[in-house]
């Protein structure tokens, strides 16, 4: 494993910054000398009581010839580049760094930045190993731009082309600026390439959303037709049970209808006499809470007008493992109030078990319209089946 590899895959202490909590460090570098003399250090028989519980293992051993051999390759490349660079005698893409202290890279690209990501990594860890410094981020620039920022100290490096290169070294002679080439280059063949593969990879999910997409209007074009025909189906049925049960379902209703005057006459008629009222409102218990409802509006000064009863529904329940008949009216109850010059218009659902075979009314439901999980509850506990009302308006 090369020198800097191992810089990136590692967090790294220097000697003179070493903590002495030492289970916290995941490298240490040290010279022989170093890990007997350095106060710095942990003590040896920690070192090795770490090493023979395996919570500190020996990663490589680096020889300084091969760490010398290997700043002087990093020289020979640099000062290669800057002579290409100044001769015009490479094509592609260098870096010349500047302030090691700055955190932004400026960069000078026309064209897709993303063709260029593995060179500006590249970048940084020759930033960082040749002057210490850590880029966080990068702004692409003009080559102007960047330069003044060079000047101003905002620029850890300028990565660029070999023509804004050569021009930047050129300026940055006479303005008398510090620059240094790092041993980065990219050939504009290889840009080509990658910002090529970017693009096919582009065209290849923008192909791939297409085909979703259209792969999605399909189906919702499927599902559209599917419901339409099959809300042609329940139109069709539910038109087939109106038609069918029409006349008997208007007689349950008016039935209803008739049965909720019967109540309302007979509360009427104990509050005009002075009767018992609450015996009266008890009497009419079957369909609570319509009769406490009433009486309470009566007595606070309203007065009845009139009714509109329709079919809520009307179908099959059970009871006691027979099959029934069922009926549920929607009778809206109009009223005023002379004094407040007001109408009030309350909604209730009002429905029971037609047990004809012996002439009675069972498991009376009465709700206000508000509360529709009333009646659903109601259905699912009387197993009701619909022969009226399959949701289709």
């Amino acid at each position: 494993m090369e020198f800097r590899e191992l810089l990136k895959e590692h967090k790294v202490s220097e000697i003179g910054k070493c903590p002495r909590n030492f289970k916290n460090l995941d490298l240490l570098i040290a010279t022989g000398t170093s890990l007997v003399k350095s106060k710095n250090l942990p003590p040896l028989d920690v070192i090795a009581r770490n090493l023979k519980t395996k919570t500190l293992a020996k990663l490589a051993v680096f020889k300084k010839k091969s760490f010398e051999r290997e700043l002087v390759k990093r020289e020979m490349r640099a000062e290669q580049y800057e002579e290409d660079i100044r001769e015009g005698a490479r094509k592609g893409f260098g870096v010349l760094a500047f302030n090691p202290k700055a955190e932004i890279g400026c960069t000078v690209i026309v064209g897709d930045v993303g063709a260029h990501s593995r060179s500006l990594d590249s970048a940084g860890e020759a930033f960082q190993f040749s002057n210490g410094g850590i880029i966080n981020d990068n702004q692409n620039l003009n080559i102007r731009s960047a330069f003044r920022n060079a000047q101003k100290g905002k620029c850890g490096y300028i990565y660029a082309n070999e023509q804004d290169l050569k021009k930047t070294l050129i300026a940055s002679k006479k303005a008398g600026l510090k620059v240094k080439v790092l041993p980065v280059w990219t050939s504009a063949s290889v840009i080509a390439s990658r910002a090529a593969a970017l693009e096919a990879t582009k065209r290849s999910l923008e192909q791939a959303k297409g085909e979703r997409t259209a792969e999605l209007k399909k189906k919702l074009e499927e599902d559209a037709q599917r419901k339409a025909a099959e809300e042609a189906q329940l139109e069709a049925r539910q038109a087939r049970f109106r038609a069918q049960y029409g006349k008997k379902v208007a007689s349950l209703v008016s039935g209803i209808d008739a049965e909720l005057k019967g109540v309302r006459n007979g509360i009427a008629g104990a509050l005009k006499s002075k009767a018992n009222l609450s015996k009266t409102v008890a009497e009419q218990g079957f369909f609570e809470p319509f009769p406490t409802w009433y009486a309470d509006k009566l007595m606070k000064g309203w007065t009845f007008d009139s009714t509109l009863p329709v079919p809520a529904d009307y179908g099959i329940a059970k009871w006691r493992k027979r099959e029934v008949e069922a009926v549920i009216a929607k009778i809206n109850v109009l009223m005023k109030n002379r004094s407040l010059g007001e109408y009030s218009d309350d909604c209730w659902y009002v429905g029971y078990i037609v047990d004809t075979e012996f002439n009675m009314q069972r498991e009376p439901f009465v709700s206000r319209c508000k509360d529709t999980a009333a009646m659903t509850t109601w259905k699912t506990q009387h197993y009701f089946e619909t022969r009226w009302d399959l949701g289709v308006r």
